[in-house]
């Protein structure tokens, strides 16, 4: 049974009154980061960070979770390899449960010989961020050298997976869309198709800093930006570079970032009759942020998060989860207008499978 399959028979188990443990499992390893984008507030709230979970709890935490009969477990930022030695030690504890992992990177602090452990351990997905072509990606992520960093990383993997053929880890890139680098899309998925990469992931920009809205492309640039947002579809597809760009051009995500609530809200249906919640993510999702907050989604305000306190995360997902639950049947929280296309697009497949 694939990871889907088995995510919609279990909530398909939770609305007929049967709880289900959870499929998924994410966890930030830290909130902190070694870039300075432009769009993102990390760089704000990190300073405001006092304490995040040891190497120990951590550990404890991946025990817990190989014992959950989890499927999928994803590893979030901040940048996770500034905590490489554990990172890739629970990397390594994941792979040896059969669980599928992935990571969000933005590659800068990997070498060859981690590339090589993570080939050799058999990782499932690594997911990129690259923002444009050299100069706009190092303007847009505030370091230099980093366009140049991700892409050696990049070939490094290429050239290990070929040496030790094996198709693991899928590589991935997120490319942030702004007014700066919609130009560049095009040129940067035929770079990466000499790379095999598997998928590009187009993100509009998160209104979550003044200069993030300063990047945003504006509604009266729509005609413009539509007509290179076709053209990198139509190379992506003579490339072999699959894109979430036909829904991205369709619904115009790109200028009506912040307003997901609305695409959410579009996809609500029916199972037996009856409304699906609006969000599915609490049904079969924990989020572990760093600093032990545990919540349904990354959105979800850390500090309405429940504290792990002593407790297990089956107690916290089976009893203190409810409260979450309930909140999101009938009405979304206000920050479910920031929640990241991926997310959305993961609600709308799941709720087509259930009706």
């Amino acid at each position: 049974m694939s990871h889907l399959e088995e995510t919609v028979a279990r909530i398909e188990s939770w609305l007929r009154g049967r709880k289900q443990l959870p499929t998924k499992v994410d966890i930030f390893f830290t909130e902190k980061c070694n870039f300075n984008c432009r769009f993102c507030n990390y760089p704000r709230i990190t300073q405001n960070i006092k304490k995040e979970l040891s190497d120990t709890q951590i550990l404890k935490l991946i025990e817990e979770i190989c014992e959950m009969d989890v499927k999928v477990f994803g590893i979030l930022g901040g940048e996770p390899f500034l905590r490489k030695k554990v990172l890739l030690e629970s990397m390594e504890k994941i792979k040896k449960h059969g669980i599928s992992g992935s990571i969000v990177t933005n590659g800068f602090l990997l070498e060859k010989r981690d590339v090589e452990r993570i080939v050799k351990m058999r990782w499932d997905l690594i997911r990129f961020s690259i923002d444009g072509l050299e100069k706009t990606h190092d303007f847009l992520r505030g370091v230099r050298g980093s366009f140049k960093k991700v892409v050696s990383v990049i070939k490094d993997f290429h050239e290990i997976k070929r040496k030790l053929k094996s198709n693991f880890p899928t590589i991935e890139v997120n490319f942030v869309l702004t007014n700066k680098n919609y130009k560049e899309l095009v040129n940067l998925i035929e770079l990466l198709s000499f790379f095999e990469i598997n998928f590009v992931y187009v993100l509009p920009v998160i209104e979550l800093t003044e200069e993030a809205r300063k990047l945003k492309i504006k509604e009266e640039n729509v005609s413009e930006v539509s007509v290179f947002l076709e053209k990198a579809r139509e190379i992506s597809e003579k490339c072999g570079v699959r894109t979430n760009l036909k829904e991205i051009i369709e619904k115009k995500l790109y200028v009506y970032s912040n307003k997901m609530e609305s695409i959410i809200l579009e996809e609500n249906m029916n199972y037996r009759g009856k409304k699906l919640p609006l969000c599915l993510l609490p049904w079969y999702t924990i989020n572990i942020n760093s600093n032990g907050s545990i919540t349904p989604c990354a959105q979800w305000p850390k500090e309405d998060g429940i504290k792990l306190d002593g407790k297990s995360l089956r107690e916290i997902w089976f009893r203190d989860f409810d409260r979450m639950r309930k909140a999101i049947l009938s009405e979304l929280p206000s920050w479910c207008s920031r929640c990241c296309v991926p997310l959305v697009d993961e609600n709308r497949v799941i709720k087509r499978q259930l009706w």
